[in-house]
């Protein structure tokens, strides 16, 4: 989903573009659990909480054109560093 997003830096997705990048991860990554109903329901919500996270850490802007990546997510060298900036908040 990432890739997609940073394939797009700096231009608005709007609800379109944003439906086919759905689809798009969808067909690739799909994994049918058996204890899941309605599984296309299922990756479209973790789709949309993906979108409210990103926002809620300003990665992502909504404006009336659409969505636009703003920063990159930040990336940790490793786990351990990962660990120690956890270890700060």
């Amino acid at each position: 989903m990432l890739l997609k997003l940073t394939d797009n830096w700096g231009n608005y997705l709007s609800n379109s573009d944003l439906n086919r990048i759905y689809q798009e991860v969808l067909q690739q990554s799909q994994i049918e659990f058996a204890q899941i109903n309605g599984i296309q329901q299922f990756y479209l919500i973790e789709f949309r909480r993906f979108f409210r996270d990103f926002h809620k850490e300003g990665n992502v802007k909504y404006t009336n054109n659409g969505i636009k990546l703003i920063s990159a997510p930040t990336w940790y060298q490793d786990y351990d560093h990962k660990r120690l900036v956890i270890e700060k908040i």
